[in-house]
């Protein structure tokens, strides 16, 4: 059982860990954490990478890695989990958020766990992670798209309060989507939270 989340400030150049638990923090992603990236994806599952890029996927390219990593400007905010133990530390998760370029006031996300760490309601802490940091931005709305059949992040989204809704040029897909509240851009501190990850 994870203990008690405590948010921290969240401003565009922050990457200070947050602890969540023994071990495990939660952080902004960086330009020189591809090579992390690149260890956390050769890791996961064939599924796993299935529902993440809706595609079959065997190598993620150098070029895309480097895409994933690069979030210097302002429409690309990603985070990562770590879990350290015995001096070994490891990605257990990256989620993010692209603004879209056209209308800043929207934006997507998209999250992925490691095969071990499913389940355990680590996905609800980074989305909450990115809802606010977007709030605080500006962003109003936050959405996904996925296909229908990754019931577990359609759950995940539905227990955040965001609809579900049917992409009817093509029903394998359904578009996830919820209005977010705006916090107060000069208050830059993150409220406490009392969300916990069940083991």
């Amino acid at each position: 059982m994870f203990g008690e989340i405590f948010w921290n400030e969240t401003r565009s150049s922050d990457s200070s860990p947050v602890k969540i638990d023994e071990g495990v923090t939660i952080r902004r992603l960086v330009k020189n954490d591809v090579g992390l990236l690149r260890e956390f994806f050769r890791g996961l599952s064939k599924p796993t990478l299935f529902w993440r890029f809706m595609s079959p996927v065997h190598e993620i390219s150098e070029k895309l890695l480097h895409q994933l990593a690069d979030t210097k400007h302002d429409r690309h905010y990603a985070l990562i989990a770590e879990h350290e133990e015995n001096g070994h530390r490891r990605t257990i998760a990256e989620a993010r958020y692209v603004r879209d370029q056209t209308d800043p006031a929207k934006c997507e996300f998209a999250i992925s766990i490691a095969d071990e760490m499913q389940g355990r309601g680590l996905g609800s802490v980074l989305l909450q992670f990115l809802e606010k940091h977007a709030s605080i931005n500006g962003v109003l709305e936050m959405t996904a798209e996925t296909l229908r059949e990754n019931t577990a992040m359609v759950r995940l989204a539905k227990g955040a309060g965001y609809s579900v809704v049917t992409n009817f040029a093509d029903p394998r897909m359904v578009k996830l989507k919820k209005a977010l509240n705006q916090s107060d851009p000069a208050s830059q501190g993150l409220p406490h939270t009392h969300a916990k990850i069940a083991a």
